[in-house]
């Protein structure tokens, strides 16, 4: 493991520009000490790593700008994830000498050879040569092979001319899609991504459950996620469920099945759906716990775990969020006891703090404030301005915020936002300060200190607005208009009120929770009751009314649904509706005794 820390230090000197001492032959011998790492980077390079030190230190290089490795086990899965890569290439050589006359399977053969052997360069050169320029499978085997070795720009070349030559092959779509995907490029990604499943879906026509389209669907599902379009996550999600659910009837423990639950869990946790969350998590889960041996050093259960606690805690269930939260902590303890201030580690930690402090009723605040805090000041005392503990401040002030305690809550928000403009003062539109600033104006607002509310919810906005400029349509956004919608209704300047409500409303109609959209309307309701336009206020009265009658039916004596009753009673009063007033004033009374 000592091996491990040396690289540690290498790759935190690219990603957060600090100086550490390196001593490349020490390294380079130390490597050795850890056997599967070792075997890990020749299966890679194929070759003594003593005598590839140059070679070694410039792919550990671009792993540490391409990914976000944490530990000895991140980089293990990133090598996995390029031998993977690899042998795709290999499988594809194969099929293409198996398709080709003899003279050119003569060439394809050499070509495969120079693969095996770890001569990228040559291999590179050797098809260059190839005669049949036309053909895109060339094309293509070049750019998934600088895929592997991490140079995108030329994997990116040689995919579009692949595409180029062949418009009709999905697999050179997909692939493309998802190289542009991990470059963040999601807008591409997209349009290549469904380009790919238009013609999968063709190709097999008549076999609509096969494997290959449920990758896609699966894909899409991602994409969407990331790109905030829930609504549309979930949809491709569920299908690739759909289709792996006939293709494994019989092996219901496939991984597979897994990650998709997985993948579903997440979407609904986002759209605070947390039932079928809670369900899926668990189905996911159950297969991990299947599929693995060592469960008791296994970082992907305990990262499940951890979701799961998470879950619990956002359905208000703290006895299971503990229980689940203590198993991600003792493997992630176990696993990463040398890397005491990894950020997974730290995570647990402090989620178990959060859970402790609201179980705790009165005294607990005070308990975590002075030993679990203070010793996580500790652990970064020669770190002050460490991104983690900008978190657990950001933690802590969520807690008072939940709790109603917003001067607290303040306080340790702006703690937070501090430590934030230190480490982002050469990104001053990172998506990390915009949350900050979003806090602080909730804050703020719930405080009635509108002035401040407005300040910091427009510098959160002017952030987004900027980093979501191709995806106005993004989740994030809509809550950001919502909120300063509610400061401007507050401030009774309801010409803007309106407009930032309106553009939230556009926004959440595809990505929020039902409920979520039912609010937008009801505060959009009031602020045309603040123009005295009670024409506007009644049609949106009611489009907020219809969905929490539909909510709350069996439940009809619940609060927000009498609160909706009480804004159509008292619209109809100003509208002079006697009928109509009649009607819901009984609504309304019957729901308050």
């Amino acid at each position: 493991m000592k091996a491990f820390f040396i690289y540690l230090f290498l790759f935190l000197s690219f990603i957060y520009g600090e100086k550490y001492t390196f001593n490349e032959d020490d390294f380079f011998l130390e490597v050795k000490d850890s056997y599967q790492l070792q075997q890990l980077l020749k299966k890679y390079f194929g070759k003594d790593m003593k005598e590839d030190k140059k070679e070694l230190k410039i792919f550990f290089h671009k792993l540490s700008t391409y990914s976000n490795m944490e530990s000895k086990e991140d980089l293990e899965k990133e090598i996995e994830n390029l031998i993977l890569i690899r042998q795709d290439i290999l499988d594809s050589l194969t099929t293409l000498i198996k398709e080709n006359t003899k003279e050119d399977k003569r060439f394809l053969e050499k070509g495969k050879t120079l693969l095996k052997e770890y001569k990228y360069k040559q291999f590179h050169n050797h098809l260059n040569s190839f005669k049949n320029k036309e053909k895109g499978e060339i094309s293509y085997l070049q750019g998934k092979t600088y895929e592997m070795e991490l140079n995108h720009k030329k994997a990116k070349l040689f995919y579009e001319k692949a595409i180029e030559k062949d418009k009709n092959n999905y697999l050179f779509l997909y692939d493309f899609s998802t190289l542009l995907f991990n470059l963040k490029d999601l807008e591409h990604s997209l349009v290549f991504g469904k380009r790919s499943l238009k013609i999968i879906k063709r190709v097999y026509e008549d076999k609509p459950n096969h494997q290959s389209v449920a990758t896609i669907y699966n894909h899409l599902g991602l994409l969407y996620k990331e790109k905030g379009v829930l609504k549309k996550a979930l949809t491709y999600t569920k299908k690739a469920l759909k289709i792996r659910k006939i293709i494994y009837q019989k092996q219901p423990n496939n991984m597979e099945l897994g990650n998709s639950y997985n993948n579903l869990a997440l979407i609904y946790q986002e759209l605070k759906d947390l039932k079928p969350a809670l369900l899926y998590e668990k189905k996911y889960i159950e297969i991990l716990e299947k599929n693995t041996k060592k469960k008791a050093t296994n970082l992907d259960l305990a990262e499940a775990y951890y979701n799961l606690s998470i879950i619990y805690q956002e359905r208000g269930d703290l006895e299971q969020a503990l229980k689940y939260g203590k198993k991600a902590f003792k493997i992630r303890k176990k696993v990463l006891k040398k890397t005491p201030n990894h950020p997974d580690l730290l995570s647990s930690y402090n989620s178990l703090g959060f859970i402790y402090q609201v179980k705790a009723e009165v005294e607990m605040p005070n308990v975590f404030i002075k030993n679990d805090l203070d010793n996580v000041q500790k652990i970064f005392k020669e770190k002050p301005n460490h991104s983690t503990l900008a978190n657990i401040y950001d933690r802590v002030s969520v807690y008072y915020q939940e709790h109603g305690d917003y001067e607290k809550a303040l306080f340790f928000a702006l703690k937070d936002l501090k430590i934030l403009e230190k480490i982002f003062k050469n990104k001053p539109h990172s998506l990390e300060l915009a949350n900050s600033y979003n806090t602080i104006g909730l804050i703020y607002h719930n405080l009635k200190n509108l002035d401040n509310g407005l300040k910091y919810t427009k510098k959160s906005l002017k952030i987004r607005e900027n980093f979501y400029k191709n995806n106005l349509s993004h989740s994030t956004l809509g809550k950001d208009y919502g909120n300063l919608g509610l400061i401007y209704l507050d401030k009774e300047n309801f010409e803007e009120a309106i407009k930032y409500l309106k553009k939230s409303i556009e926004i959440k109609k595809e990505n929020s929770s039902k409920k979520e959209l039912a609010n937008s309307y009801y505060n959009l309701s009031l602020a045309y009751q603040g123009k005295k336009d009670f024409q506007n206020a009644l049609d949106f009265g009611k489009k907020n009314l219809k969905i929490m009658e539909n909510i709350y039916k069996k439940n009809p004596k619940h609060p927000h649904l009498i609160a909706s009753y009480g804004n159509i009673t008292y619209i109809y009063q100003e509208l002079k509706d006697k009928k109509n007033f009649d009607i819901y004033m009984k609504k309304y009374s019957q729901g308050k005794k």
